[in-house]
């Protein structure tokens, strides 16, 4: 599965200063960051409420789509994990981890050379959230 970066901090340190955020702010950013973090350790259901929320506010958000499609691709949902990392890449097609993410739900569909292309794709990408063009909302 598709970790989550948190330079300097351990995983399980992350937890209480997004919890505190999300209490004292209640902002989407926080919240979709503890759900990709409870997604890592299996908290499917926390993570899934935190998600809810968040999307409720910032449907289009990449981060959001993309912690839903690994959500929904953690219980195994794979063709509800298909459907927001293709939103995510209709909206932002030059995002590696979108494309990696897309690789990995291909290939538990058993669709090999769709995974294959992802992969390759995604490889030519620099950065794990960088855009190399627009998506249409942009142009």
């Amino acid at each position: 599965m598709i970790g989550i970066g948190w330079a300097g901090v351990s995983r399980g340190g992350a937890f209480p200063s997004l919890e505190t955020a999300v209490e004292l702010r209640d902002e989407p950013v926080a919240r979709i960051r503890l759900a990709e973090l409870l997604v890592g350790f299996d908290r499917l259901d926390e993570a899934e409420q935190h998600l809810q929320t968040a999307m409720s506010e910032q449907p289009d958000a990449l981060h959001a789509l993309n912690a839903n499609a690994r959500l929904h691709l953690a219980r195994g949902n794979l063709e509800e994990a298909k459907a927001n990392a293709e939103k995510a890449l209709m909206m932002y097609p030059g995002v590696r981890l979108t494309h990696e993410m897309m690789a990995q739900i291909y290939r538990r569909l058993g669709e090999r050379e769709s995974a294959l292309k992802h992969l390759a794709r995604a490889e030519q990408l620099p950065s794990p959230y960088t855009s190399i063009r627009p998506g249409p909302r942009d142009e």
